[in-house]
């Protein structure tokens, strides 16, 4: 059994001395023939060479690789010459349609011209406007009718001043004639109703109170003078014609030229 095994292991080690001996032999042979040279200049020569063109005849032309790269150069300047021209005929074409502003700039000139003349008229005939309307409270009334005179006049709380209550004084006129004028009135109006249009067309501050116990008017201030403002028995009377009437300012009926006084009375 040894034996066997022996001879199996000496089988295997010549075997496997033959393969060595066999490859070294091979690559003896190999060096010695050039089998394992490598032809390092002809990879180089072969991309060095491209093939570029042929003519009609069939023949090729060959270049290198500086020759191929002018030519592809040349190339490629031609064909940006061709995009810069091609650009160039665009910026043309655009600049020739470009539209002109100047008229529409003028234009727009005119209208804010045309605009400002506009506001300035409109603002005029405002003006003209507010102006006739101050007129208008001021104008007597025009309505048909006859006419009467109205003096509103406080000169007693002239020779009073002491009795006057404080803060008043800048209520009374250095005349003491808060208003003189005349007005029209037509038939069947009272001397508080020329009283009350009086006051209302001049800007002067009234104040009455309707006394139902004698179904008339009262009287309580002008001008922010009031009752009891100088002395326990001061306020407003009225005479028509130099008299004192003894009805209410709103019971009188107003007579063709009557002259109607108002008058703060001092005790």
């Amino acid at each position: 059994m040894r034996e066997k095994t022996k001879k199996r292991v000496l089988n295997i080690a010549m075997l496997v001395a033959i393969v060595i001996m066999a490859v070294v032999a091979i690559v003896i042979i190999g060096e010695h023939k050039g089998w394992f040279e490598k032809d390092e200049g002809s990879g180089a020569e072969d991309t060095a060479i491209e093939i570029i063109a042929s003519d009609t005849d069939g023949q090729v032309e060959v270049a290198t690789d500086s020759e191929a790269e002018e030519e592809i150069s040349n190339q490629a300047a031609i064909e940006d010459l061709d995009v810069t021209e091609d650009y160039v005929e665009e910026d043309t074409e655009f600049e020739t349609t470009e539209p002109d502003n100047s008229i529409s700039t003028t234009e727009n000139e005119a209208s804010l011209e045309e605009n400002e003349s506009t506001t300035t008229e409109t603002t005029t005939e405002l003006d003209t406007t507010e102006l006739s309307s101050t007129e208008a409270t001021t104008e007597q009334p025009t309505e048909a009718g006859k006419s009467c005179t109205i003096t509103i006049q406080c000169t007693s709380i002239l020779d009073n001043m002491d009795k006057l209550k404080e803060g008043k004084e800048s209520y009374v006129p250095s005349s003491g004639y808060i208003l003189s004028t005349t007005m029209t009135y037509t038939d069947g109006e009272t001397v508080f109703d020329v009283l009350t249009r009086a006051c209302s067309s001049y800007g002067i501050q009234i104040e009455y109170a309707y006394t139902p116990m004698y179904g008339t008017y009262y009287i309580e201030g002008i001008n922010q003078l009031y009752e009891f403002d100088c002395g326990g028995t001061s306020g407003w009377k009225y005479s028509v014609n130099g008299t004192s009437p003894n009805v209410g300012c709103s019971d009188y009926i107003v007579n063709e030229n009557d002259s109607i006084v108002w008058y703060y009375y001092c005790e």
